[in-house]
């Protein structure tokens, strides 16, 4: 059903469509409008212009233009008839108001307030010095802090980026302190270590540890104390006891000890180790660094000084007393003094040799070719025929190098004298050989020859180990007129020297054979005989 006002323009309008029977008529536009307002109807028609003020007027917020117009009307000013002079005067009026600016008060006044209203160019400028101001003064106090801002940022940048590169600086540096010090303490013998304490934990250690200890470097690091328990029995209370009162005692600046250590291969090596507090806190020993050095050798070395120098006292006395008996036993053998002065010299410089070998050892002991080559290779001859030396690199202990250099003299001397390397009665050089052999071999049992066929000096001891055996051949001796069939004549003071020599100092035994193409002797003794 719609709404229209009873016999207004709109009602003639509709009814003319046809509209007649839906339409509820009203006394006026109104009375239309408010029905409408209430509800109880759906849509009402009006003119849309002086609707829109009296919905305006009435405050009838519920309602809505809708649609487009239904009509298309025409509007003009009329005026009754024999009245036409009041179009002019319309007229004339409507160009003043459009020229004196009336217009838009007018518009206002009917027409205006059915239309959003607009604003003034002096309202604008109001309400933009009102708002536009203050964000204007905002704006100016921000561009400022702003550019205050950026000068702070940029000085901050700057500051930063100074920090920035001088941290880089230093971590590069650091860097290379570390790689530094990697590579010392990874390419150095010695042990490097760096612990805390209290709990024990090892920080780092070296890669020597696993050569000296013979433990990998990840169980020291799983167990901290494994390197204390690698000690000697008999050191280890000592050193734990002395690191204890290291690390209770914050007074002790330094931590030293030398002790043995049990390799995992069984050897014993012996270590020097130094330690140093670098961080103490409350009275207690928090971290600590030091070194470790395989001491072995120098160990070694001062065992064997110090052997040495016994052995120095021991052999200077033996050799007083050796040269007083060389010299009492050469005085009773020599019937002549130029016969003792020879023979005495030839001893005494047999000894000497040994003392010489000695000493380029170290007096760690004596080459037994070397003994036997300055013995007797002066009486080679031009051809290098005469002396023939046979025998593997054996060394002999230094109690042991003075008797086999004075045994070989002797036996030198008597081929010079009797045997092969002596001359014929008219002086000159024979045809005689001299094989010097000698090997290492090992004996279980007794050491001892038969007697039945030769001369020999037994040892009433026995040996069981390395034993060393020198064969001396002689062959081509001149008989020089001699009755001699392969037997001894007689025994000499040079012989019963030897028989000393190897029985007593040696603790060996000596034998010698007779036979027509030469004399041979043979010497054994132990290898390890001290003396």
């Amino acid at each position: 059903t719609v709404i229209v006002e009873s016999g207004s323009l709109m009602h003639d309008l509709l009814r003319s469509r046809g509209m007649g029977g839906s339409l509820a008529l009203v006394p006026s536009e109104p009375e239309a409008l408010r029905l409408l307002a209430s509800g109880e109807f759906d849509c009402a028609v009006a003119p849309l212009l002086t609707g829109k003020m009296e919905i305006k007027r009435q405050g009838l917020e519920k309602i809505e233009p809708a649609g487009a117009s239904i009509a298309s009307v025409d509007l003009c000013f009329a005026v009754a008839k024999g009245r036409e002079e009041l179009l002019g005067d319309l007229d004339a009026g409507l160009e003043i108001v459009a020229r004196t600016g009336a217009r838009e008060v007018i518009y206002d006044r009917w027409f205006g307030a059915l239309e959003p209203r607009g604003s003034t160019m002096g309202e604008v400028i109001r309400i933009g010095l009102w708002v536009v101001g203050p964000m204007v003064g905002l704006l100016g106090v921000a561009l400022v802090w702003t550019r205050s801002l950026r000068r702070q940022v940029r000085a901050r940048t700057g500051q930063l980026g100074a920090e920035l590169a001088e941290r880089k600086s230093a971590e590069a540096a650091l860097r290379e302190s570390e790689r530094r010090f990697t590579q010392l303490a990874e390419s150095i013998s010695d042990v490097f270590w760096f612990a805390a304490w209290n709990p024990p934990e090892i920080k780092y250690v070296s890669p020597s540890f696993e050569r000296i200890w013979g433990l990998p470097r990840s169980a020291l690091y799983a167990d901290p104390l494994i390197w204390q328990r690698s000690i000697h029995p008999d050191d280890r209370e000592r050193v734990a006891s002395k690191f204890r009162s290291f690390v209770l005692d914050t007074g002790k600046s330094l931590y030293e000890a030398e002790f043995r250590v049990i390799h995992t291969d069984g050897s014993v090596r012996w270590v020097s180790d130094r330690g140093a507090a670098i961080e103490v806190r409350e009275g207690v020993v928090r971290q600590i660094a030091g070194i470790a050095s395989d001491i072995t050798r120098r160990k070694e070395d001062e065992a064997r000084q110090s052997l040495m120098m016994q052995e120095l006292d021991h052999r200077v006395k033996n050799n007083l007393a050796a040269v007083l008996s060389i010299a009492e036993t050469t005085m009773a053998g020599s019937p002549t003094p130029s016969e003792f002065g020879e023979a005495f010299r030839g001893r005494i410089l047999a000894l000497a040799r040994s003392h010489v070998a000695l000493a380029e050892s170290r007096w760690r002991g004596a080459s037994l070719r070397g003994l036997i080559a300055q013995t007797i290779m002066p009486y080679q001859d031009d051809s290098g025929s005469a002396v023939e030396l046979v025998g593997e690199e054996i060394e002999v202990t230094p109690g042991a190098a003075a008797a086999v250099s004075m045994t070989l003299n002797e036996l030198c001397t008597n081929a010079v004298k009797h045997g092969a390397l002596s001359r014929a009665e008219n002086g000159a050089r024979t045809k005689g050989r001299v094989r010097v052999e000698w090997r290492k071999y090992r004996a279980e049992e007794e050491m001892c020859w038969s007697s039945g066929d030769g001369d020999g000096e037994r040892a009433d001891n026995r040996s069981e180990g390395e034993m060393v055996e020198i064969i001396w051949s002689e062959s081509g001796a001149p008989r020089n007129g001699a009755p001699w069939n392969g037997e001894p004549i007689r025994e000499g003071m040079g012989t019963r020297l030897m028989k000393g020599l190897v029985g007593h100092e040696l603790r060996g035994e000596i034998r010698f054979e007779f036979a027509l193409e030469g004399m041979r002797c043979l010497v054994r003794f132990p290898q390890n005989r001290a003396g």
